[in-house]
């Protein structure tokens, strides 16, 4: 369910999808960042969190996923619905 991104194309075309991205190296403290993906600068891979825009350098990501959030996606497919009944 995790979409794992490997190659720098994956973090361009998923632009704005939630990830989780463990690094080789403690950035800012940490080896696991969450984050918006906001793709590739460079050779950074950026992710915006809450404490604001995080370069990750590739070289250091170990690996890098997709975060599929289950209550969202149930929540945009009951809105579906109702907007479909709606429109009957």
């Amino acid at each position: 369910m995790d979409r794992p991104l490997v190659k720098p194309s994956d973090y361009e075309r998923f632009t704005g999808e939630n990830v989780r991205v463990v690094s080789t190296l403690a950035i800012r403290n940490a080896k696991t960042h969450r984050g918006k993906l906001a793709g590739v600068r460079g050779t950074n891979v950026i992710l915006e969190t809450s404490a604001g825009e995080l370069p990750i350098p590739l070289e250091v990501v170990k690996s890098a996923n997709i975060e599929f959030d289950i209550r969202a996606d149930l929540q945009r497919a009951k809105r579906t619905k109702h907007e479909q009944k709606d429109d009957r």
